[in-house]
Parts: structure tokens; sequence; C-alpha cells
């Protein structure tokens, strides 16, 4: 019966079953019931009009300008989704790693200057200039964390001071209970913010460095 099928389509979906799994198990379906139709078993097709969930829509290798700038174009309405385009601004804005990323204290960042510093590969500091855009939405985010902003130095690197209660030695971007972030959070929370806004789930860290370092050649900029 199509109720049937369809209560199977909906436990599916509940269990957690990816999208296109659900439509290929659908479609295992129908061409089973054609079978038992050109066998003269069963008279109709209980599937006949039953659609699985949407698969959400592939992105390519590379986000063009257009898809980077209406990813970066939400309005955050929690202090998390604060976060998160603040995380989104620093991959496409600065190109950083996500080990780099999670592993940024708030001593790293020079919002006077423009720069954060940050341990790439080896253990190496290297100095990363910060574009207007992700400066706007570290200070958002900073402000989001009960971390009032100034407008001078420190002297200690941090361009936007820190209240007493938070450290130049805490982690830049926490998550839950205030602990830095852990990659994988990075990596679920950029999927989200890419089905928000691009209707895809498959972005990830490294898409939006490449992204990055792409934009930048095709403008002339010499990347090194």
């Amino acid at each position: 019966r199509s109720h049937d099928i369809t209560s199977h389509v909906a436990r599916l979906n509940a269990g957690g079953h990816a999208p296109r799994s659900i439509q290929r198990a659908l479609s295992s379906v129908r061409s089973f019931y054609r079978f038992l139709i050109r066998q003269g078993i069963a008279s109709q097709d209980p599937t006949t009009g039953l659609r699985a969930p949407k698969a959400p829509s592939r992105l390519p290798r590379l986000l063009d300008t257009d898809q980077a700038a209406q990813l970066l174009a939400r309005v955050p309405e929690t202090s998390d989704e604060v976060r998160d385009l603040a995380i989104a601004e620093l991959f496409y804005g600065s190109g950083l790693r996500l080990a780099e990323l999670t592993g940024a204290n708030v001593g790293d960042l020079d919002l006077g200057e423009g720069f954060i510093r940050v341990r790439g590969k080896g253990s190496k500091m290297r100095q990363v200039p910060l574009g207007r855009q992700s400066i706007e939405a570290l200070q958002r985010w900073l402000t989001a964390r009960l971390m009032p902003m100034v407008t001078e130095p420190t002297g200690n690197g941090l361009a936007a001071g820190a209240s007493s209660e938070l450290g130049l030695d805490a982690p830049l971007f926490t998550g839950r209970g205030g602990i830095r972030i852990a990659p994988r959070t990075v990596q679920k929370r950029l999927k989200r913010l890419a089905v928000r806004q691009l209707g895809s789930d498959e972005l990830h860290p490294h898409m939006l460095r490449h992204s990055f370092a792409t934009h930048l050649l095709e403008a002339g900029t010499d990347i090194r």
C-alpha cells in the first residue's frame, strides 16, 4: 500500500539516512513493482506520486565570488551564528587552515593593525592579514562573548582590549561550555551555514581556503 511505503520513507528519514540513500531505496521499490506488474502479480504501483526528500544541490570544488558573498551575507540571529560567520570570514578572507583557526588564541589577534598570528605546519608562526569584513565579524564575535571592544591597541598584540574575564591565552573560538572549539564542530557548523545560504551541505574549510587563494590569483594578487 502507498501508506506503508510512505511510512517506510519517513522512518528512513527519521533514522538519519541521507536524501540520496532514501531516493535509491524508493527507486528500488519502484523497480520491484514494475517487475510485479509485468509479471501480472500486481495491478498497480503504490509508489506512484511518492517523492523522497530532496537531495541538497552539489557545490563545485570552489565557490565563485557570488556564492562566497551569499554565504557570508547571513544576518546572525544567535551568538553561535555570530561565531560561525566570523569563522567563515577567516577561512575565506585570510585562507586559514582548520587547525590554524581552531588553535588561535585571543592574544593572537591584532585588530588595530589588521593581523592574526597563526601556528602553521611544523609549528611555524606566521602573520596573516585580516580584511575589513573579517575584522568586523571578529569584533561582533568578541562582543558576543562579553568582551568590550576598544579602538586603541593595548600593546600586547590585541587591538581590541580583553576584559579581565578573558585572558590572552583564551581560545579565540569556543564551543559549548566555553572550551576551545573542536575541528569537527567547525566543519559541522560550516555545513549548517552553507545549507541555509547555498542549499548545499558540501562546504568544508579547505574549499573556503582554496576559494580564497583562487580569487586572489584571479584578481592578480601575488598570494606569496
